[in-house]
């Protein structure tokens, strides 16, 4: 997994090995050191962002993910609110080879825009 940050964005990168782990596990982490790890957790019904022991955690609805390995969703780009005035933008994207066009010219495709599930009271 790669991770990158730059001010108020987080964009994570999957290799398709780690996408099939998120499928079939829930989760996927980046351990950098037993003091610094990234988490993507697609266990929740909602969207969060926590930190805990110098471990990242990223919470994302499972229903985001179903098929993800099957079907041609590159990722998916949302904010949430860190504070009352902090959005942070969160990309999550497959990092596979380019596909191709029928004449053999590289697709780009881009993150599909979601809105966070609203949180239940």
């Amino acid at each position: 997994m790669k991770v990158r940050f730059v001010e108020r964005f987080i964009r994570f990168r999957l290799a398709r090995e780690e996408v099939e782990q998120l499928l079939q596990s829930g989760s996927v982490t980046l351990k950098m050191s037993q003091k610094l790890q990234f988490s993507l957790l697609a266990d929740s019904p909602d969207c969060s962002i926590e930190h805990q022991d110098g471990r990242l955690i990223v919470k994302i609805p499972t229903g985001w993910i179903e098929g993800w390995d099957q079907n041609d969703t590159v990722g998916f780009d949302f904010e949430l609110m860190m504070t009352e005035d902090q959005p942070v933008r969160i990309v999550i994207e497959k990092d596979f080879p380019c596909g191709h066009d029928p004449d053999g010219n590289p697709v780009a495709a881009r993150p599909v825009k979601m809105q966070p599930p609203a949180s239940r009271s």
